[in-house]
This record gives structure tokens, sequence and C-alpha cells, in this order.
């Protein structure tokens, strides 16, 4: 059984006691598991997707993913959007607001408004609150079957289907059929929702429908085992021309061009996920032919092949027009800061904190500047800098990694053992945490607050700890 299976476990057992004996609680799902709760279990599903190395933590890939489901989700909700580090075409909708998009369902997709689409549904899974329904519907399971069905829909969506489907056929049949009921039945509800989220962020609406043919007619012509997008939200003809028509009721003119982070996006994904590319020689050609869809960033995919090679004189022209044509996009501002890093350290990092008065919460912009200035030896502005960014961050590793590295510098070891206990409590790894926390409390400078917020914090997470213990 895996962590966050003896994490459910344990937790449907604190909701529950022994028995499953949910009241009846007519549309009310949300009194069936308190906000207290659910946000414990997405810490600890964000903690076993790092664990086993499940999420791309590319700053950059992380902005852009949660920009555009920020455009898509309602405004009185928060939502955390990340990418999975797998080739599936996927996506998932797990405990408080937490959605996840697989690596090979982005690369899939050709245009923003289908991958806006696909978030879209998630996110209409989450305000209709489904996953918490599927408990409230488990009343009548056994506790195991219970905790199964749980699992089943947020770590088999979240690792690939074949776990999801491995975690419900070992269960009872009946749970298993409760498993493809659950799923059919919100699915249309949460086409239905997302299309008007859709259409009121001035995206396509009939993207949906197109992404899913085009995916369900490529799996049938290449005869694969169909997507995972395809098992966990099962397709029928119906259910596309119904989406169709969903689609026709919204007006919709010209399609606008994709923005141009999409498209930045694409060529990082491609290239954190080590796909096949064109050479270098061939991306030139096809520059100087036309044969793109986006030139931007098709200069920035040949920028990024150059510096992969050293050949940053070469990739430096088409840097330069790239910056005059948008100079404040971060992956170009970065792209440059690669560049003067090979002769001109002091220049990059100026460059770095000009670009942060203009961008002070960027995530990409903080850790490049902090990475820089620690070896450049101004721990100091990189603490400051990162002190910032934490306040908008706290759920960033990198970024406690990063302040109890200049701490230590600065000699502070209170704030050097608080943020690594942070860093391995984001990792999961508690054991190390609460030690930490431990020497922080034998310092003998500490004062009086400082400690009482210390013992809280290790307390909090001793009890998650005894909870998780097999």
């Amino acid at each position: 059984m895996s962590a966050l299976c003896r994490i459910l476990l344990i937790w449907c057992l604190s909701q529950t006691g022994h028995s499953v004996n949910l009241p009846d609680l007519g549309h009310s799902a949300r009194n069936s598991i308190t906000l207290q709760h659910e946000t414990r279990l997405a810490q600890a599903l964000m903690q076993q997707l790092r664990q086993q190395r499940l999420l791309i933590e590319d700053p950059l890939l992380t902005d852009y993913i949660q920009h555009l489901g920020q455009q898509l989700a309602p405004p009185e909700q928060t939502f955390r959007f990340f990418l999975i580090d797998r080739p599936d075409i996927n996506a998932f909708a797990g405990p408080d607001g937490h959605i996840g998009i697989h690596a090979g369902l982005f690369l899939t997709s050709q245009t923003e408004s289908e991958l806006a689409s696909v978030l879209a549904h998630e996110i209409a899974h989450v305000t209709q609150h489904h996953l918490l329904q599927a408990w409230e519907k488990a009343q009548s399971l056994t506790l195991p079957q219970a905790a199964l069905t749980l699992t089943s829909l947020i770590v088999g969506a979240a690792t690939g289907s074949d776990a999801g489907l491995a975690l419900a056929a070992s269960s009872q049949a009946a749970l298993h059929q409760h498993q493809i009921n659950f799923t059919r039945q919100h699915e249309q509800e949460a086409d239905r929702i997302g299309i008007r989220l859709l259409a009121e962020a001035n995206f396509n609406p009939h993207a949906k429908a197109s992404f899913l043919r085009r995916v369900s007619q490529a799996n049938r012509l290449v005869h694969t085992p169909l997507p995972a997008i395809l098992l966990t939200h099962p397709l029928n003809s119906q259910r596309t021309a119904e989406a169709q028509d969903r689609a026709d009721d919204y007006s919709y003119t010209q399609q606008q061009p994709d923005e141009l982070r999409y498209h930045l996006a694409r060529v990082r994904l491609t290239r954190q996920q080590k796909q096949p590319g064109l050479t270098i020689t061939q991306q030139q050609t096809n520059l100087q032919q036309g044969r793109y869809r986006n030139r931007q960033a098709a200069q920035y995919a040949l920028i990024l092949a150059l510096q992969d090679a050293q050949r940053h004189a070469e990739a430096q022209p088409y840097l330069d027009q790239l910056l005059a044509q948008a100079p404040d996009i971060p992956e170009f501002i970065l792209a440059q800061v690669q560049q003067d890093i090979q002769h001109q350290p002091e220049q990059a990092l100026r460059r770095l904190h000009t670009a942060l008065q203009q961008m002070p919460d960027n995530l990409s912009l903080t850790i490049n500047h902090a990475e820089l200035a620690i070896a450049q030896g101004q721990y100091q502005a990189a603490l400051t800098q990162l002190q910032k960014t934490h306040i908008h961050r706290p759920d960033a590793p990198r970024i406690h990694q990063l302040i109890a590295r200049t701490a230590a510098e600065l000699q502070q070891p209170d704030q050097t053992h608080r943020h690594l206990a942070e860093y391995h409590a984001l990792q999961g790894n508690l054991t190390t945490a609460i030690q930490h926390l431990q020497y922080a409390l034998r310092l003998p400078d500490l004062t009086t607050p400082a400690r009482i917020r210390i013992q809280a914090r290790m307390d909090a997470l001793q009890t998650t700890a005894d909870q998780i213990t097999p």
C-alpha cells in the first residue's frame, strides 16, 4: 500500500470511526468532509507526488499553467494547478482545488483553447463537489472500500490510469461499478459547466469537442490502448455531440491568436520531456522558410538549443529580436541571463534585479536571482528577495531551500532550521522536518515568541507523522 493510501485510510478512520456511516446530507457534500481534512488530504497528495518525482517543478511552466487556470476559475475559490511528469493524455481534479495536468495532454493540445477546455472541465468537477459527493455516496460501503474509492479517484488519476484501474480491480465488484457510475454521472455536468467557463473567459467553446474527437480518432488509427483521459473521463459519440451543441449556444467570433506563453510553455515542456526534436540546422531552415506555428516560440526553441550546444554567440541575434519585441517576457529575460552569465555575471544579476522590480512575485526570476546572488556572495540581497516571494509562495520547496542556505551564510540558524523543516515537510520527509525544528528549539538565543511558533509547528508535523505511520 502506498503512503497516500495509508494516509487516506487513516484519514477515513479519523472522520468516521471504524464504520462508514455518513449522514444523508442531500446536496451538502461539504458537510461529510471538513475543509481542514480536505486541505490535509491535498497536502498529502502533493507530498506523495513529490516523493514519486511526478511533479514538474519548472517555475516557468508552473507559472503558466497557474495563470491559465486562474483565467477560468471562479475568483471566490482558491485553485492550485500543476503539471505531472507523465506522457499519458490525462488530467484530474483532486481535493481542495488541486488540479493536475499530465505533460502528455499538454503536448497533445494544438491550441490554448484545447488545453483550457481540459482545465475548465476539471474546475467544474471541483466547483460541483464531485469528489466530495463520491465520498458521500460511499456511505454504504465498508471502510476499506470507501478508502479505495478516494484512492482510485486521486492516486489512480494522478499517477496514471493503470494504477487507478488496478486499484478498482482489486476491490469488490460493487465498488468497481460504483466508481464507473460516479464517473459517468458527473461528466455531463462537468462538460456543461466547463464549456460555459471557456466561453466566459473568451476561449473557443468548441475546443472541448474538437480535442476529445481528435484524441479518440487518433487512438483508433494507431490501435493503441485508450488514452488515460478517455478511461477516467469516458467518451462516447453522444457526449461529443452534446458538447458541440452546448458550444453552439455561445457566440464566438474570429479566434484570437493563442497567448505567446502557451507556445513558449510547449517549447519548454517538449525539452523537459526530452522528446525528439529538430536539429539546430532544421530549426534555422524552418525559421527562414516560415514553417512554424508561432515565430517567437520557434526562435525561443532555437535559442535554447544553441545554448544547450554552448553556441551562445549564435543565439544572441535571435534573442536580441525577441527582447526588442517583448522585453517583459520572463522566458526571454532568463534566456538573456544565461547569455550574460558566460561573460558578465554582474550584468546578469542586475538584469534580474531590474526585472524583479517589475515582477516582484515571479518565482522563476526570484529563484534565478537568489542562485546568482549566492554565487556572487550577495547573501543579504538574495534573502531579502526570497522573503518577499515566500509570502506569496509558501508552498515552493526551492524557496525554502534557498532561504535556508542564505540564512546559514548570514549566521541565522533559527531561519536555517525552520526553512529546512518546511522544505522537507513539502517533500513528505516529516521525520527530517521535525528533527530540524528540534535543532532550532535547542538554540540558546531563541526568543520566546519564536520558540512558541516552532513548538507549535513541530507539534502539527508530529501529529501528521503519527497519523500516517502504518
